[in-house]
């Protein structure tokens, strides 16, 4: 069982780190609208998704450090909450508020980020 679950882990963090890259290379490099919409939207919601749950994992199954992994899974929580409400809530929005209460949640990220 530990085995299965080691192997897990390694395929979720080659899988994220290969998205990484290419969103990396997305961002450096010229490309048409629909492989950009790809990336600004599939793949980076998708790297935040995984950081989000992998942080909060680590905190709940591995008690070593669990409360520096704990604010830090709070802290992109904060952040991916945020970026949703941006998405779905602010984003089409001709004159969103400033300040919203996405920016409450991005500001979240800070405290919890350097706790």
């Amino acid at each position: 069982m530990r085995l299965a679950i080691n192997r897990a882990v390694t395929v979720v963090q080659v899988a994220t780190v290969m998205a990484l890259a290419a969103f990396a290379a997305h961002t450096v490099l010229p490309d048409g609208e629909r492989v950009g919409w790809f990336f600004d939207y599939v793949v980076y919601y998708a790297i935040v998704s995984v950081a989000m749950l992998t942080t909060a994992l680590r905190a709940l199954v591995v008690p070593e450090h669990r409360l520096g992994w704990a604010a830090m899974a709070f802290a992109l929580w904060s952040y991916g909450f945020a970026e949703l409400m941006w998405l779905v809530w602010l984003a089409n929005d001709l004159a969103p508020p400033y300040p919203s209460i996405a920016d409450a949640f991005y500001l979240g990220f800070y405290p919890a980020a350097y706790a």
